[in-house]
């Protein structure tokens, strides 16, 4: 990886559950931190059944490793482009240079 291809800007997300005042539990996300990230897409039509097809839309996200991205993990969230996406998997690479997050569109 060439730092020079970590172009795109995506936002992490932590979640906070906040107590309402009915005693509602809501869960909301709070930003942690932006970060340049090199995001490919790849979108999937998946068809349930005959009359209907779902499409997925899944990020293959690359950081550089550091103090920052060292705490993401499967409990956050990506926002990129205006869209939200759920973190399915995180991998760092051996040298601790990069991590590759994978996330799936949340719908």
């Amino acid at each position: 990886m060439i730092i020079s291809k970590l172009r795109d800007r995506v936002i992490v997300q932590s979640v906070v559950n906040t107590r309402g005042s009915d005693g509602s539990v809501a869960k909301t996300y709070n930003s942690v931190i932006t970060i340049w990230a090199d995001v490919k897409e790849d979108t999937q039509n998946e068809t349930i059944d005959a009359t209907k097809q779902t499409v997925t839309s899944n990020l293959t996200v690359v950081v550089r490793y550091s103090n920052l991205t060292s705490g993401i993990n499967p409990t956050y969230q990506l926002v990129y482009n205006g869209s939200s996406y759920m973190i399915k998997g995180i991998i760092t690479d051996e040298r601790k240079i990069y991590r590759t997050i994978t996330a799936k569109l949340i719908q």
